[in-house]
């Protein structure tokens, strides 16, 4: 469950001693609310996926980092809740209304062409 919510997630960070799985597999059941449909578009390794997916087997905060399922490992829960409000804060200062165009245009982009991408921009040919 906690890897279904950190995959939708847009940032994640985590410490050093953080410990990941999809263990779904090791009680018999598929995973049912997004996890296997958002993990491989945030790492972007089917092969990876597949790998923690059927085995069910832990990685640890070095290995989310290589795969990018983390932007950040820090090495303390404090240094985490401590940069988690950091960029709240920052996030915070911004313009709503860019930094939600921002999200909503690399979310609708990620899986299409830059053409197609770009066509939400503007909603005529130029």
């Amino acid at each position: 469950m906690a890897m279904d919510v950190c995959s939708a997630a847009d940032m994640r960070i985590c410490s050093k001693d953080t410990v990941f799985c999809v263990k779904e597999v090791d009680i018999g059941i598929a995973s049912d609310i997004g996890i296997l449909a958002r993990l491989p578009k945030v790492v972007g390794s089917y092969t990876w996926v597949k790998d923690v997916a059927m085995s069910g087997r832990n990685f640890n905060a070095d290995e989310a980092l290589r795969v990018g399922f983390v932007s950040t490992v820090l090495p303390t829960k404090n240094d985490v809740i401590g940069e988690a409000f950091r960029v709240a804060k920052n996030l915070s200062e911004k313009s709503p209304v860019a930094v939600q165009t921002i999200k909503h245009f690399l979310d609708y982009s990620r899986d299409r062409t830059v053409a197609e991408g770009t066509s939400c921009l503007c909603p005529f040919d130029i």
